[in-house]
């Protein structure tokens, strides 16, 4: 598995950056999406006992609720702490697209915003706890 980010649009477009990569030694503790969309639910004329009187209705407010847990490993702690650091000012400062590879499959999660990320360090080690929330999941071949 590999989970990479870049900033959504902008003059400043950077390519791809790697969040974590299992073949590099890191590891994803946990890769959580949740998806869910908004319902519309109104309650209608019904007779006692009728079994469905209700009208429901996805509104399409579709997203992704993330929770990400994964260890990365740099070289020395000073790298680890540049790349704590650096991670934490991209991923809060602004709107990702986050692609996740796993095996051959690739999949994108567009307009992500990162509501928290919680760094431990560890000497070379730092342990990351994640919450995005971003639209629905997509192929990502392209990307």
């Amino acid at each position: 598995m590999k989970i990479q980010y870049q900033p959504s649009g902008g003059a400043n477009q950077v390519g791809w950056q790697t969040l974590a990569d299992v073949t590099q030694g890191d590891i994803v503790v946990n890769w959580n999406p949740a998806a869910s969309v908004k319902v519309q639910n109104e309650d209608l004329c019904a007779m006692p006992g009728q079994l469905n009187p209700a009208y429901r209705q996805p509104l399409g407010n579709t997203r992704e609720k993330i929770s990400i847990a994964l260890t990365v490993t740099k070289a020395d702690e000073t790298t680890a702490a540049a790349f704590a650091m650096t991670t934490r000012q991209a991923l809060l400062g602004s709107k990702n697209a986050f692609l996740v590879t796993i095996g051959a499959s690739k999949q994108l999660h567009a307009n992500g915003v990162c509501s928290a990320v919680k760094a431990n360090y560890q000497g070379a080690t730092v342990e990351f706890q994640i919450e995005l929330e971003t639209d629905l999941v997509q192929d990502g071949t392209n990307s």
